[in-house]
């Protein structure tokens, strides 16, 4: 995933690498939660986009999405570990 987050554009379509790139570069993830974003949120913004929610929306809504359900995730960025 060599991409560079500033030219990942939400407008379209995200394809997976993509996706997981605008999560990977930003956070401290572990493998487990990798895969979770891979299998559950990516399908996840597929079935939004497949049932007519316009990219950005999906993606602004697995954003929030994953955020209030992946907690872990900023308490370790708030202590400062990884």
């Amino acid at each position: 995933m060599n991409i560079e987050i500033e030219k990942i554009s939400i407008i379209t379509k995200l394809s997976k690498e993509d996706f997981l790139t605008l999560f990977i570069g930003q956070l401290p993830l572990e493998k487990a939660e990798i895969e979770k974003i891979r299998d559950l949120y990516y399908a996840t913004y597929i079935t939004f986009i497949s049932s007519g929610v316009t990219p950005e929306d999906s993606w602004i809504a697995i954003r929030n999405l994953f955020i209030s359900q992946e907690t872990q995730i900023g308490e370790r960025i708030k202590n400062g570990s990884s």
